[in-house]
């Protein structure tokens, strides 16, 4: 849920309350590689979606990087690295 929240804040302009959204997230191990990849790609599409393209790229690269990460995922990263490269 709080991801979703994350975007929608960021689609209305408010940026700040969605990355603080993300922030109070708890990221421990008990929830998975799969879930943590997952939320560092929301905080990427968060900083996208403002404006934010060096934040969004680090975030989309920790993802792609990751060698544990699910396929499906890094390929997701890779693709919105590419994407934001071209612009």
């Amino acid at each position: 849920a709080a991801m979703s929240i994350a975007r929608l804040l960021a689609y209305e302009g408010r940026g700040e309350e969605a990355v603080a959204t993300l922030d109070r997230v708890k990221t421990d191990k008990d929830k998975g590689i799969w879930w943590n990849c997952r939320l560092q790609l929301c905080y990427g599409e968060v900083y996208e979606i403002t404006g934010k393209k060096s934040e969004a790229l680090t975030r989309y690269k920790v993802v792609a990087g990751f060698e544990k990460a699910d396929a499906h995922l890094r390929e997701v990263a890779k693709k919105k690295i590419e994407q934001l490269e071209k612009e």
